[in-house]
């Protein structure tokens, strides 16, 4: 299996589960947000009693803090189901089954050669020494292992001098949600207008 089938094979496995996240994440996601309306439907009718017997002005303020508090619920609930979508999808890619090649291939694209590389502590434990000889034939001058662990959940952080370059899965994840952020969003509560 070539490089290009292998990138593939990664691009659609991913693509499946990305489709999957997604599934899973608009099923929680409607089940939390029907759960905080109900919540809030139960609350504003509590409200709306209270209300009447305190006049309309009291009334009013009420109802606009009250809808205020259901906003800030419901955007919680719905971060929430994204941060949890970001998770699951950090989570599946460190312990994919192509994790290695995904790893070797990130280290390669990256690496100039003569770097130390930093893994987490379950990497530095699990990935074998084929593999950084393996890796270090695909570089210049090749990396050292580093005997420092980093608390990432994956990927590597590249250290020459002072100079680190920061390749974990987890920053990785954060650029990916920096950019993808308003439209995981928007899949998942595209049609909810509340």
């Amino acid at each position: 299996m070539g490089v290009e089938d292998i990138k593939r094979k990664i691009i659609a496995d991913a693509e499946k589960e990305k489709e999957k996240i997604l599934e899973e994440a608009r099923e929680k996601a409607a089940l939390i947000i029907d759960e905080k309306r109900n919540s809030a439907r139960r609350r504003k009718e509590e409200i709306l009693l209270k209300a009447e017997s305190d006049g309309e002005l009291e009334k009013s303020r009420i109802l606009t803090i009250e809808k205020l508090e259901s906003r800030k619920n419901l955007l919680a609930a719905k971060q929430g189901v994204i941060q949890n979508v970001f998770d699951t999808a950090l989570k599946q890619l460190s312990t994919s089954d192509e994790y290695e090649v995904l790893l070797a291939e990130r280290i390669q694209h990256v690496a100039q050669g003569g770097e130390e590389i930093i893994l987490s502590p379950r990497d530095r434990k699990q990935l074998s020494k084929s593999f950084f000889e393996k890796v270090n034939a695909t570089v210049s001058q090749p990396l050292t292992l580093s005997s420092e662990t980093r608390n990432i959940v994956g990927g590597f952080i590249l250290k020459r001098d002072d100079i680190e370059i920061n390749e974990s899965f987890d920053m990785r994840m954060q650029e990916l949600r920096d950019d993808m952020e308003r439209d995981v969003a928007h899949i998942l509560f595209s049609g909810d207008n509340r």
